[in-house]
């Protein structure tokens, strides 16, 4: 998913304790029609909220870490054990293979799925400590204080221009780019 990252630094030069909340940051894609002087009508595009991403990812992380590799027997009761050896001896008998074929099989199985399940673990995990260590989270901004952080945003491929706004308790600050596509 193709996303609009920006590395913001919020400096508190003011006496004020200032509340910094990312998922109230948002932008107005500027279209300019090539046949007339007039934009498309406005929308407004809402930052990524990281709180909400930590929590989906964390969800992600926690059911990926319970599920059980279907290839292994490690998980497996002697009764499931005994039936499906019992099982897999019978096809292979019926269908002229060896039952060590079937066996190396179900080992590849199970080594391919470990190494598959492990790098979604790592995948998430890395996205995961990006969210938490990388990304502006709502914060108290004390005075003559200062912070930075990423803030992310879906991209708007279409826009020509965009307008950043960045509210808080007293004003919205507002910055423009243009935008090029590379």
């Amino acid at each position: 998913k193709e996303l609009l990252e920006f590395e913001l630094h919020i400096s508190n030069n003011s006496t004020y304790t200032l509340q910094i909340d990312p998922s109230s940051f948002y932008y107005v894609p500027i279209f300019h029609d090539l046949d007339t002087t007039s934009d498309r009508n406005t929308r407004l595009v809402k930052c990524i909220d990281p709180e909400k991403t930590i929590t989906q990812l964390s969800k992600q992380k926690d059911s990926l870490l319970k599920i059980v590799n279907p290839y292994s027997l490690a998980h497996k009761k002697t009764g499931e054990l005994l039936r499906d050896g019992l099982i897999t001896g019978t096809i292979a008998f019926l269908f002229g293979q060896k039952p060590e074929d079937l066996e190396e099989t179900r080992k590849n199985n199970e080594d391919n799925w470990d190494s598959d399940h492990s790098h979604h673990i790592t995948d998430v995990n890395n996205e995961l400590n990006f969210w938490q260590n990388k990304v502006l989270k709502p914060m108290k901004l004390f005075p003559n204080t200062q912070i930075k952080g990423l803030v992310l945003f879906p991209i708007e491929k279409e826009a020509n221009e965009i307008v950043i706004k960045l509210p808080n308790k007293w004003n919205i600050q507002t910055i423009r780019y243009q935008q090029e596509i590379l």
